[in-house]
């Protein structure tokens, strides 16, 4: 079985487009995770929500990030600049009756757990310590809570990584008393911070055991020029750090 892992799209509808013709031309109706933020800093939250809607049955996993909830009231106060709130406002103020509609009936608070072919994966935004807001640092991914899964998918950071971690388990000889656990990130769909500006994902093999970090290009400019006629209701940082992936 393989499974596309995607996170942050953040209304960006050309990245998530191409991310989705990219998928359907390579491997079919092929299962998604989808672990959160799907809106807000993009200006095109309606279609981006409704492509994810039409997909609906090939989403195994479909969770709520940080900015779903704060567009449904819950944490605004955490953000920490004055044009992430002008943002949240915008987004808050575009979205119709169809899209709040989805995020609150279609998305899971997570975390979540899932039996991938023998395989225990937990998915989630952030981390166990905070669903929405964890950052499942080097530290975070020690704590003994994530030693009996297998895989770890997490999100919210827009940098992808992968971490393999080893716990301490006296049951299991064959593997000298230790069990792995392996932490992925996927990146970010629509607003990439790693320093490259093609939208990312992965392709989880529970056959093989492998992960396949994907970064393609797509019209970037296309949603750059979007913001030209919005400045006045939102900062156009959210436009240019598309071009250079910060």
């Amino acid at each position: 079985m393989k499974l596309a892992v995607l996170s942050d799209i953040h209304a960006n509808l050309s990245a998530f487009e191409t991310v989705l013709s990219h998928l359907e031309d390579q491997y079919g109706k092929i299962p998604m995770a989808v672990l959160g933020d799907i809106v807000d800093y993009g200006l095109r939250p309606n279609e981006t929500i409704r492509l994810l809607d039409e997909r609906r049955n090939q989403i195994l996993v479909n969770l709520s990030g940080n900015h779903e909830q704060i567009i449904l009231g819950n944490g605004f106060e955490k953000l920490s600049t004055d044009r992430g709130k002008q943002s949240s406002r915008l987004t808050a103020e575009v979205m119709d009756e169809a899209s709040y509609s989805y995020i609150k009936t279609a998305l899971y608070a997570g975390p979540l757990e899932l039996n991938l072919e023998g395989k225990r994966c937990l998915f989630v935004h952030g981390d166990l310590s905070d669903n929405y807001w964890g950052r499942m640092d080097a530290s975070e991914s020690r704590r003994s809570e994530y030693a009996s899964y297998d895989y770890i998918f997490s999100g919210h950071t827009h940098i992808p990584f992968l971490r393999e971690e080893l716990f301490p388990n006296q049951e299991a000889t064959v593997f000298r008393r230790k069990t792995r656990a392996v932490f992925m990130n996927p990146g970010s769909v629509g607003q990439p911070r790693n320093h490259n500006p093609r939208t990312q994902f992965l392709i989880f093999d529970t056959e093989t055991e492998s992960a396949v970090f994907q970064a393609l290009p797509y019209p970037v400019d296309k949603e750059w020029e979007l913001y030209a006629d919005k400045v006045d209701s939102i900062d156009r940082f959210y436009g240019d750090r598309l071009l250079v992936g910060v």
